[in-house]
């Protein structure tokens, strides 16, 4: 093939190469997250996603439990997020946020209904959104969920959501320690506590 058959073929070519390069960096900056999911499957078993390159995801068991750990990358939009996910329906939505001044401005101006479990030290903390307050109330009325909810957040969790899908512990701006089995372990106890109350 010589210089001018290359340079015609060049434009058809460029999607390719874009392609190869795009992909090249997403490798690059996925390996140390895809290494930590692996060291946790040397731990607990289990499998990293097959072609974890784009959202490295770990899915397996926790003391009976299965599980799954998805690296959300960054967008234009979201900061990247560390979730740790369960299938166990929840009969009702549940959302749980740290407490913020904006928040708590929301619920004065009456933009924001939440829920109160009559705990003044987790009312105070959290924001609780639900879609059946009797049910949520009695879901959280249980002092080990409290403790639970509390323990998650105070391991670094920013959002922990329930539905029918089943539960999910968000962690925003992760750290790259925040992947060892040493970090991950006690979530995943606290995790397992929620989803087989």
């Amino acid at each position: 093939m010589n210089l001018h058959e290359l340079l015609v073929l060049l434009p058809a070519l460029m999607p390719v190469l874009i392609l190869v390069i795009i992909g090249m960096g997403f490798c690059a900056t996925n390996r140390p997250r895809v290494q930590a999911l692996r060291r946790l499957t040397q731990i607990l078993g289990g499998s990293v996603r097959r072609f974890p390159w784009i959202v490295p995801q770990w899915s397996g068991s926790f003391e009976g439990l299965p599980v799954t750990i998805t690296l959300m990358p960054e967008s234009k939009h979201s900061p990247r997020e560390l979730v740790i996910s369960t299938k166990q329906p929840c009969a009702f939505r549940l959302r749980i946020v740290p407490e913020t001044w904006s928040r708590r401005l929301g619920r004065q101006l009456g933009l924001l209904r939440d829920l109160r479990v009559r705990d003044p030290a987790f009312d105070e903390r959290f924001l609780i959104l639900t879609d059946q307050p009797p049910h949520a109330q009695g879901f959280l009325s249980d002092d080990r969920i409290r403790r639970a909810v509390t323990s998650l957040f105070d391991l670094g969790m920013t959002t922990l959501t329930m539905d029918r899908r089943g539960m999910a512990a968000k962690k925003s701006h992760y750290p790259l320690s925040d992947l060892e089995p040493s970090q991950l372990l006690p979530v995943l106890q606290h995790v397992r506590q929620l989803a087989t109350r």
